[in-house]
């Protein structure tokens, strides 16, 4: 039997359930979810500048093989 992979709504990503137009704009559900995409939003933003980072000292300071 395969089991059926019912989506709960808290386990969505904080911008498709921020796209929905039954969303109420002004409820604390939505000041929830843009702090968690917020957070996320910053975390991406850390670890592409880590990233960026990293390449551009490999670029510049990695010996050739």
């Amino acid at each position: 039997m395969a089991a059926t992979m019912e989506s709960d709504p808290a386990d969505q990503q904080p911008n498709k359930l921020l796209l929905s137009p039954a969303l109420d704009k002004r409820s604390a559900e939505t000041e929830r979810l843009l702090a968690r995409w917020g957070m996320l939003h910053a975390v991406r933003g850390v670890l592409s500048g880590l990233a960026l980072l990293l390449f551009l000292y490999l670029a510049i300071f990695a010996k050739p093989l």
